[in-house]
């Protein structure tokens, strides 16, 4: 199991989580679940990008609580309303990190 690279205490102020009504192994599930998907698009390990204090660049570090905010706020299959993107934000914090096979 891959421990998340993002510390629960900071998805909960990303996300306004209210500490009595959600437990951490929920929010760990998303922290690592966001964490892989940021691995995926940028088609290299988080471990090939650690700096000398074993920490990931802290876009990716936004990157990774971008996506876990929105698994949170979007836990149902279908959304109801507009659902309006916000492609920049991800794109640009991932970009300089993505490997090109």
């Amino acid at each position: 199991k891959t421990m998340p690279y993002v510390p629960v205490e900071l998805f909960r102020k990303q996300a306004y989580v209210n500490i009595e009504n959600d437990d951490d192994e929920y929010l760990t599930h998303l922290l690592e679940t966001a964490q892989t998907a940021v691995e995926n698009d940028i088609n290299t390990s988080l471990v090939e990008v650690l700096d000398d204090n074993g920490e990931i660049p802290k876009a990716l570090t936004h990157a990774i609580l971008l996506q876990a905010s929105n698994l949170y706020e979007n836990r149902e299959i279908m959304a109801y309303g507009k659902v309006t993107p916000r492609p920049y934000n991800y794109s640009y914090l991932i970009a300089p990190y993505i490997k090109l096979t």
